[in-house]
């Protein structure tokens, strides 16, 4: 059986014991996980902030690539996210500015990268492999609105807070009404805004209601709303109390796992689609350092072999990929 990036999972390389493992893994329907028909899209990849991305450099997330030459689309979604600004500041929680939110809007809607970018690998891509079946759908992450900021302020010239829920909303709704405005006037061939990611990758209880007047804001706009928390984090099981459409968790296995020296065992990706199963969400795959370590290469096995449809059946459902900053371009090269 070939995955999604090509590899015949039956060429492992373990050893027995490792295959002993897999052999114990439990057959599981995917019934209960998020389901693409249900969120939208069904492989999202995480596109994360570089000084530059190209057509180019985009070309191998919209098709599989082989000696330069699209040969199969592959992901239908991609999320642009960023997880710092240049001044240091974190997305996911620091204190940004109306500038640093405008500065994620400025550079994906620039010209040549980016946006315009991906739906430039998408015509060359339709231009071998025909028209794509669908538009490549787009989510854009909202930076996390930490209530500490109170001089946030608005093109209008008026300053918000954002920990009173009328700044939040306000703020909220500038955004996406840029975004969603920006997107309208770039005219893109192939590319349809889904919607909109909230960047925090927990919602403790005080966040709750501030998501989900996000949320409202967002629904009222006609777009969706994701999020993509990490192992049980806080809300992961509330994703829809809290306003989200389409959840999908992190096992985190890549990072901590027995292969890296430590504490998470071979289950934790039966145990994540355990739960995802149970609270509809999808399950997350994620690639550690692929090209350069052979145990990151090892777990990045594992995810994709333990979602086939015969085993966790995961990879049916709605999948989100981390895949660090350019381990897709490193390896299509």
């Amino acid at each position: 059986m070939v995955g999604l990036f090509g590899v015949r999972f039956g060429q492992w390389g373990l050893g027995p014991a490792g295959i002993g493992v897999l052999l114990l893994l439990p057959v599981c329907a995917a019934a209960d996980y998020l389901r693409p028909g249900q969120a939208g899209f069904h492989h999202c990849a995480l596109i994360y902030e570089r000084t530059q991305r190209t057509a180019d450099d985009l070309l191998c997330y919209v098709a599989r690539v082989r000696q330069g030459k699209p040969v199969e689309w592959l992901f239908d979604s991609l999320l642009f996210l960023r997880f710092s600004m240049p001044s240091g500041v974190r997305t996911d929680e620091g204190p940004m500015t109306q500038a640093d939110w405008q500065r994620h809007l400025d550079d994906w809607f620039s010209p040549g990268r980016d946006l315009s970018a991906l739906d430039e690998a998408v015509e060359r891509a339709s231009a071998v492999l025909g028209k794509p079946p669908a538009p490549r759908t787009v989510m854009l992450s909202i930076p996390y609105p930490n209530p500490r900021v109170h001089g946030f302020r608005l093109p209008d010239g008026s300053a918000v807070h954002l920990g009173t829920e009328e700044g939040l909303e306000r703020a909220a709704r500038w955004y996406v009404q840029e975004a969603a405005r920006r997107f309208q006037r770039a005219n893109y061939r192939h590319l349809r805004l889904w919607g909109f990611y909230w960047m925090r990758e927990e919602i403790s209880p005080p966040d709750e209601p501030r998501t989900r007047t996000v949320a409202r804001v967002i629904h009222e706009a006609g777009f969706r709303f994701s999020w993509i928390p990490w192992w049980r984090a806080a809300g992961w099981d509330r994703w829809r109390e809290c306003g989200i459409d389409a959840a999908v968790m992190q096992p985190n296995y890549a990072f901590v796992s027995w292969t890296h020296a430590g504490s998470v065992r071979r289950n934790r990706l039966a145990a994540a689609a355990d739960l995802c199963r149970a609270k509809g969400l999808g399950v997350e795959i994620e690639a550690g350092d692929v090209v350069h370590s052979t145990a990151d290469r090892e777990a990045f096995l594992h995810y994709l072999a333990d979602g086939a449809p015969d085993r966790l059946g995961y990879r049916d459902a709605a999948c989100a990929y981390y895949l660090g900053s350019d381990v897709v371009e490193t390896t299509a090269r």
